[in-house]
């Protein structure tokens, strides 16, 4: 069993991630290791700076962050599994995300929302919940 296999028998067996998650850890490690063309234990710091450079290009930075998570993961496996000494994403630190600006309602699509037939007692609650919402400036965060 090469250490990638041994990296997922590990998320799969003591992190107990979901299914999706291994998958994804699997193919940002795969696709380090293809950009890398040679074996993951001899990768250097500069071969991370050169990936994430790479990733740049083609990525925005809140994909990128999640490859060098999922690198740290796998590289910290390894010191912990004593198959290297130090990891080589030590210093590595994630990139800044931007800050988006929420998106909202106009005053018309507010005013289409909030004047609805009220036939049940399902309606007026629902109309209460967006009556608060919109009053007190609630909204959804990701």
């Amino acid at each position: 069993m090469n250490n990638l296999d041994s990296y997922i028998l590990f998320l799969r067996t003591e992190k107990k991630l979901s299914n999706a998650s291994i998958s994804s850890y699997k193919l940002d490690i795969e696709d380090f290791k293809c950009f890398l063309k040679k074996d993951l234990i001899e990768t250097k710091k500069e071969d991370i700076i050169n990936y994430i450079n790479h990733l740049r290009d083609i990525m925005k930075p809140k994909s990128i962050n999640r490859h060098i998570s999922s690198l740290k993961g796998f590289f910290n496996y390894l010191v912990e599994e004593s198959i290297i000494l130090e990891s080589p994403l030590e210093s590595i630190s994630v990139l800044k995300v931007p800050k988006s600006l929420p998106k909202y309602l106009s005053i018309e699509e507010v005013d289409k929302l909030l004047t609805f037939p009220l036939k049940t007692p399902f309606d007026y609650r629902n109309k209460a919940m967006l009556e608060v919402v919109y009053a007190t400036g609630l909204r959804v965060s990701s």
